[in-house]
């Protein structure tokens, strides 16, 4: 679907994306753009997304700062919300202006909670620009990386399959050698083992008959008392 409509509409279709919050359509029209015949680069494509992100920010600050009250009454719900991002703006203003497109949910929520506050409208627009072209730049080469990878994978993928099934094979190889092994060991140990029941037991050698006459078992044997 958001292939279709990046190779239909190209960077139109990017800004409308981005404006409405899409790091998705961004990564994809990276990937587009690492293809062989790209209908658009990835320099244009990180604009365009620059663009679209910065735009929609700036929209949703604008009218949160000129028609907040209008705002709230037609979307009670919103507050909860509103207030959260207030709350984050008093603990660290500036790293949450330049970082919170990165975390899913908080950007359009931190748009309009800046509109609510003090935050001066160029200070706004100063932060958020860095914050856009950053995320622009992160997402779009990581899509554009992602797709020069999987096309070298497609092309090389007779060699990649040849590299699994050989590993397989030389897994199976040593699993079969190490079961060998082990079966041939414990035959030996039980081999060894069955061997050693059965050796009959060497009987004790007889007294000498001297020995015989002077020995008996009920005779108590009586220390001699040295002076």
């Amino acid at each position: 679907m958001l292939e279709h409509l990046i190779e239909h509409y190209g960077y139109l279709a990017l800004f409308i994306g981005t404006f409405l919050e899409g790091e998705t359509i961004l990564i994809i029209a990276g990937a587009i753009a690492s293809s062989p015949d790209p209908p658009m680069t990835i320099g244009l494509a990180i604009l365009a997304a620059f663009a679209g992100s910065l735009s929609g920010d700036q929209a949703a600050f604008l009218l949160a700062r000129w028609k907040g009250q209008w705002l709230l009454a037609k979307m009670p719900h919103w507050r909860p919300k509103i207030d959260k991002g207030l709350e984050l703006l008093e603990r660290n203003s500036t790293w949450l202006l330049l970082t919170f497109r990165f975390f899913y949910g908080l950007r359009n929520m931190v748009s309009l909670s800046v509109g609510f506050s003090h935050v001066p409208a160029w200070r706004f627009f100063a932060l958020n620009s860095c914050g856009a072209m950053i995320w622009a730049v992160s997402f779009g080469m990581a899509g554009y990386v992602f797709g020069r990878s999987m096309q070298h994978m497609v092309e090389n993928i007779h060699i990649y399959m040849l590299q699994v099934w050989g590993a397989i094979f030389v897994l199976c190889v040593l699993i079969w050698a190490a079961r060998k092994i082990i079966r041939v060991v414990a035959r030996r140990k039980y081999r060894r083992l069955a061997a050693e029941e059965k050796q009959p037991v060497a009987p004790q050698p007889p007294l000498p008959q001297a020995a015989q006459a002077h020995f008996h078992p009920s005779q108590d044997i009586e220390p001699h008392e040295t002076d």
